[in-house]
This record gives structure tokens, sequence and C-alpha cells, in this order.
């Protein structure tokens, strides 16, 4: 066994599984499986398994160049180190770029650090893209603004979608946790619910309402209100974790009493709780949650297969989601600036959507002088523990 750098080699313990593994060396469990052809026959006591280690690396737009045209190689060539959130630093930056004939700026990653570039940008005319999670705030009269990643309320559409597909018929309850800041949700979800309900107007009958309860630790009350003879779709809008925490706990061992065993529990939540690594995936599994999420990576899709491969070979340590993020990004804008040479246009028009390898980008306008937010979201489900796209 050949160790490639970058990676580490495991000698499989008794008892270890791809879950237990990708919690002690903090990587997915699909790196590790794409790393070692798939393993198909799964973990062997004192078999040796190739582990990606985390690499403290930043990664440009650079990265997989060989996957993109040398043209678009040509637009995507500057890069600046912000120094975290550092003023000062940026202030500087801006002094550097001052008169250059920009495109397109996406970064930086602090919200008090793109504030300032997306008001240099609305000076010059510029479009600044931030790829992290932002506030919609910062759109507001200023048409340069770009957001990447979608805010909560759009999960509402993918939540109100699976729910006339799937769940109609089923006891739908929305648990109201008086300390969430998401609490609105449901508010939303409940009219998003009922307006595709009315278009379905030869079978609304069919559909049953959202139940709304107020809780917030007693779930004692929830289990009241379950059906023994339905699907209890529960939508938690909350990423407080200490109360998910205990309300997965909960839930757990009531379905394990044997007066509930033939209960079925759906729960909806938020994408927040895919970093609680305090519930086992074994509890995500019995509750069969879905997530709202802004990336998903299809790892058994041929495309995404060629690109992480590449990315291997080239540097010898996996892609994070990240650096396939960064990767979609230049794709769509520097794809964008190519065929249009702007990327303003084109989305007003709604004539340029893309389908990337970790996420997909459709911008629409917040108001008449705002930017723009990306309203694409997927939805994921657990199912014998691993994560299924849904939408």
């Amino acid at each position: 066994l050949i160790k490639p750098s970058g990676w580490k080699v495991h000698q499989v313990k008794k008892g270890e599984t791809l879950y237990s593994l990708s919690k002690l060396y903090e990587v997915s469990i699909d790196s590790i499986k794409v790393i070692n052809n798939g393993l198909a026959e799964g973990l062997k006591v004192d078999e040796k398994i190739f582990i990606p280690i985390k690499q403290n690396r930043t990664v440009h737009f650079q990265l997989h160049k060989d996957t993109l045209s040398a043209t678009l190689q040509e637009i995507l060539q500057q890069a600046y180190d912000t120094n975290g959130d550092d003023s000062l630093r940026i202030l500087k930056l801006l002094k550097q770029i001052e008169g250059k004939p920009l495109d397109l700026i996406i970064g930086p990653l602090y919200q008090s650090n793109y504030e300032v570039i997306a008001q240099y940008g609305k000076r010059n005319h510029i479009p600044v893209v931030s790829p992290v999670k932002q506030p919609n705030k910062l759109l507001l009269g200023n048409e340069m603004a770009f957001k990447a990643i979608p805010s909560q309320a759009n999960v509402v559409e993918c939540i109100s979608t699976l729910l006339v597909d799937s769940f109609k018929t089923a006891n739908i309850i929305a648990l109201e946790h008086a300390n969430s800041s998401e609490k609105s949700l449901i508010e939303s979800l409940i009219k998003a619910y009922k307006n595709k309900m009315l278009l379905n107007v030869d079978d609304t009958l069919a559909f049953t309402p959202i139940n709304k309860l107020k809780m917030d630790r007693n779930f004692a009350d929830l289990v009241v209100k379950l059906s023994p003879t339905k699907n209890n779709v529960i939508f938690v809008p909350s990423s407080k974790q200490a109360y998910i925490t205990d309300l997965f706990s909960y839930l757990t061992s009531t379905l394990n009493r044997r007066e509930y065993e033939n209960y079925t529990v759906t729960l909806i939540g938020l994408e927040e709780w895919l970093t609680y690594e305090n519930i086992e995936l074994t509890s995500f599994d019995l509750l069969n949650v879905y997530l709202p999420v802004h990336s998903y990576i299809n790892y058994d899709d041929s495309i995404t297969a060629n690109v992480i491969n590449k990315f291997v070979v080239e540097r010898e340590f996996y892609p994070s989601t990240v650096s396939l993020l960064g990767f979609d990004m230049a794709y769509y804008f520097g794809t964008c600036l190519m065929n249009y040479g702007t990327i303003i246009n084109p989305v007003i028009n709604n004539s340029y959507n893309h389908n990337g390898i970790s996420m997909n980008f459709n911008f629409r306008k917040t108001g008449i002088e705002s930017g723009f937010e990306n309203q694409s979201s997927f939805l994921i489900h657990y199912h014998n523990l691993e994560l299924v796209r849904v939408y």
C-alpha cells in the first residue's frame, strides 16, 4: 500500500465504522470512500485504508485549471489575501486595485469588510459577490451586491414543495421555540403551503393543515400530539443546538419504547443541524430528517468525480467543500463574463442559471435598486445513514 503525500494510512480496528472514522479524522464519509475505490464491501478488521487529511491551505480559483478553458483561466487571475477581518488591509487593497479594469470581485468573507468592498463596487459599477452567508440588508440600495448563499427565508419554498408532494395527508406540526430567531419561518411556510394547496383546486380537501405548537422543552406535550396511524411530520425552525439536541434525545427514546414502536416521525430542520456532532447519525436516520441546504455534492456523478480525481492527482489531498464552491463560482461567473461580457444583464434577464458541482445558481433581484440573491437550495434526506438529495 503506497501512501500519497497528504493522506494517512489507517488500519481498521474492530468496531470502527466509516462514521466513526469520519469523526476521528474530521473528514466526510464520502471523501474516505472516494479515495478507497468506494469501499463497496465496507470496512474489514485489520484492512489498511487511506484517510484524506485536512489541509490548512488556501485554494483560489486556479484549482482545477485543466477543467477550465484557457480563456476562462485568463479571466480569473487576480487573488488578494485580506488577512482575515483586517480593515486596514482592506483599505490598502482598495488603493492597489483603484483604477484597474475589474469586471468582478468575489469576497471578502467578513461582513464589515464586504460592506466596504461592496460600496467600492457600487461607486465603480463592479459586481461584488459574497461567497459566504450574509444578511440581506447588505443588498439594500446596491445593485452591484450579490449573495451566493441563499437566506433562510428561501428554504421555505423547498419545504412547502416537500409537504405538498409527499406529506399532504400527514400529521403536520410546526414547533415554535420562543428563543429561536428563525421562528418567523413558520408563518412563511404556512402561507407558502396554503398557496400551493390552492393550486390543487380539485383536491384541496386532501390536504391537512399545519398545526403550530409553541414549545420550550416540554416535549411530552409534543408526544401527546403524535398520531399512531399517520406520519408525524414536525418542522422545527431552530438552530439552537441545546434545544435541538434535547428534542432528538426525547424523540429517539420515545420511539424506542414498546408503545411507540409503530409510530413514524419525520423531522424537518435547518442546515445548521449538520454541524451538531453531539447528535448521533443513527438518530438522524431514525427520525427521518430532512434538511434544506445551500450545497450538495453528488459523488456518484461522473463530472464531479472527474473534477475531484484531477484535484487529488494534482495536489495529493482531497478538496474541501470550500474548494468545490470556489470552482463552481469561478465557472459560473467566469463563463458568464466570457459569454456576455458582464454578469449583470444576463442575471436580470434570468437567461443564465447554472447547476454546479456543489451548488446551483439562480440569482434574483431583491428590490428595484437593490442587489441579487441566489435562490437555489437543495433538500436532503437521511436514509440508511447516508444523505440523499430529494430536490
